[in-house]
């Protein structure tokens, strides 16, 4: 059973949990997965590049573990983000909450009776909500819809500020910038031992997810802010 604190309501909702996906391929080598989401949200479309991964992923913090993660995102390649996932092994339930809030046990589904083990990825955004195995692809793509994504920031989370403590054993944050055309966002793949441990999504859109009350150091630094342009007046000759 996870260790939680609960987080207010909010009007945002999970889709990734609750949609369903057709994918077709066109001329020019892209991938385009069309969502219908039952639920509330934004997302409707989006292209993936159908691009083979590199042997080795190009190193940005030097760590294989979490540079493959870093390299399966900014590619899209959301098959390989799956498969890099640790799910948490937890009891569901039949009577899930209206709306979930962070940290809630996930619904049980089919014949499961309550408390019955499953796996299962939290994916939220300003609510609760999680992915079992066989959703976890369509849970990616939502994330990274509207990308490319490229990783603005890697850093070692302080151990008091996750939604969920230390229950996850969050080792790296990797936090995404994905350019959206309805409005740039971040993204937090929260790792354990190399592997995505929760899916982040920022609520408001806006919100910062690297600031300095998260994070404990850094192995890439948030991009700086381009430097101040100082504008020299000419003395006159005398």
């Amino acid at each position: 059973m996870l260790t939680v604190r609960r987080m207010l309501p909010a009007a945002c909702t999970l889709a990734a949990v609750s949609m369903l996906a057709l994918a077709c391929s066109g001329s020019d080598g892209t991938v385009t997965v069309v969502l219908t989401v039952p639920l509330a949200s934004s997302v409707e479309a989006t292209s993936v590049p159908a691009t083979l991964a590199p042997a080795t992923p190009a190193p940005i913090t030097g760590i294989i573990e979490i540079d493959r993660v870093i390299d399966a995102a900014e590619r899209g390649d959301v098959i390989k983000l799956a498969e890099l996932t640790r799910y948490a092994k937890l009891p569901c339930t039949t009577d899930p909450a209206t709306p979930p809030q962070i940290g809630d046990p996930p619904g049980c589904t089919g014949e499961e009776s309550d408390g019955t083990d499953v796996e299962a990825l939290p994916v939220t955004i300003c609510e609760g909500g999680w992915a079992r195995p066989e959703q976890a692809v369509r849970a990616y793509r939502a994330a990274l819809a509207g990308g490319p994504a490229r990783a603005e920031s890697v850093y070692v989370p302080k151990s008091d500020v996750s939604e969920f403590e230390s229950s996850l054993g969050e080792q790296y944050v990797v936090v995404l910038r994905v350019d959206d055309p309805a409005g740039p966002k971040e993204v937090a793949l929260h790792l354990t031992g190399g592997r995505v441990a929760w899916v982040e999504m920022a609520c408001p859109a806006d919100a910062d997810l690297t600031g300095p009350d998260r994070a404990l150091s850094f192995l890439l630094s948030p991009t700086a802010a381009p430097p101040t342009t100082i504008t020299v007046e000419p003395q006159p000759t005398q």
